[in-house]
């Protein structure tokens, strides 16, 4: 199982440099041949980045669509523990709170794998950062 980070969703919502990449693994676990998670915080986080950028309330219901048509998405609901262990991985990789907390759910949910274009999570040891193009 792979956790998935904002930035993807973000890539491809953005239509940005790798956005195709994205595309073709949200097909891959659409129709589940890919299982993989992600936090109900990082969707809340993509939709103010989205609403933030473009204002486009149609697009944002098409996210959450896709999100929904997702068979292979699992959403995990982080709660006290895992916040409370976001804050000593913010102090120990040097992380802000989302990082930290994405991190903090791997642990949780035994995952290891994360992907992601952001490479600050390079330095965090538990994981493995993979960009998309790494599991199609």
């Amino acid at each position: 199982m792979y956790f998935i980070d904002s930035s993807i969703f973000l890539e491809l919502y953005l239509m940005q440099d790798k956005w195709e990449d994205c595309e073709v693994l949200f097909q891959k676990i659409a129709d589940s041949k890919l299982t993989a998670a992600c936090s109900d915080f990082l969707i809340y986080s993509s939709i103010i980045v989205m609403e933030t950028r473009a204002k486009e309330i149609e697009r944002i219901k098409k996210f959450l669509v896709m999100i929904e048509n997702l068979g292979g998405l699992r959403i995990i609901r982080p709660g006290l523990e895992e916040w409370k262990n976001a804050t000593k991985t913010m102090k120990e990789e040097n992380l802000d709170f989302d990082d930290a907390l994405v991190i903090s759910c791997m642990k949780a949910n035994n995952i290891r794998d994360l992907i992601s274009f952001d490479r600050h999570f390079d330095k965090v040891k538990e994981i493995r950062r993979i960009e998309p193009r790494g599991v199609l």
